[in-house]
């Protein structure tokens, strides 16, 4: 008569089958009971991983120049020194440039008032 009786150690887990035991399977934590990913499939995975942070950094720094030059262009158009656009990147000197622009009197202005004063036309 054949019986089953599973035991359970801190190793891993036996199955004793048969009264006489001559056929056991012995399962070790970490080889046969964990399912473990193939060389082969955790490459394709490295590999994915590294192309996707290559593509995710290259977008990032082609939007970090476009943003660059779009506020080094404003700062210019301005009147002020373009390299005040860049500390737009800064984290918080952009808050402070912003600020900045906002309630300075800014050089166009300064000239157009001049010209204005001495040409003697009224601003609109």
């Amino acid at each position: 008569m054949y019986h089953r009786r599973d035991e359970i150690y801190s190793e891993g887990v036996c199955i004793y089958t048969g009264s006489q035991g001559l056929e056991n399977d012995c399962f070790l934590k970490g080889s046969d009971m964990e399912p473990q990913m193939s060389d082969g499939l955790a490459a394709i995975f490295v590999i994915f991983a590294f192309i996707f942070l290559a593509f995710f950094a290259l977008v990032t720094l082609v939007v970090t120049v476009i943003t660059a030059l779009v506020y080094c262009k404003v700062f210019s158009k301005a009147g002020f020194n373009w390299a005040l656009g860049l500390l737009m990147l800064a984290p918080v000197a952009n808050i402070v440039v912003l600020f900045y622009l906002a309630f300075v009197d800014w050089p166009i202005h300064r000239e157009l008032r001049q010209l204005r004063q001495q040409f003697g036309t009224m601003p609109a």
